[in-house]
């Protein structure tokens, strides 16, 4: 009965992770950004990752600082873009046009 309630329980997440999955890949491949894969978990926080293994002493807030003025000078030459913390989208406005647009 526990063996049954165990795969149950890692069939379902793994349902579920699968929807999650393709919804974010659905949204990724509309907003502008960087194309994720189906599975890729971890989204865009894999660049976080490589700028906190850096050898830099500084703070690990300024290292993510770094890794995101790095994705701002990767999609300056558009309105906005998107990065994906997991599944969570975060939609940095980078030119005026773009919050222009929002606001109104």
């Amino acid at each position: 009965m526990l063996l049954i309630t165990f795969s149950l329980l890692i069939g379902m997440t793994f349902l579920l992770l699968a929807k999650l999955s393709l919804w974010r890949y659905n949204c990724s491949q509309l907003m502008p950004g960087r194309k994720l894969n189906f599975l890729n978990i971890f989204g865009d926080l894999i660049e976080v990752i490589k700028y906190l293994n850096s050898d830099a002493d500084h703070p690990f807030q300024l290292k993510i600082l770094n890794a995101l003025v790095n994705c701002c000078k990767t999609f300056q030459k558009q309105q906005l873009f998107c990065l994906w913390g997991f599944y969570t989208p975060l939609v940095f406005l980078v030119k005026s046009g773009a919050v222009k647009v929002c606001i109104c």
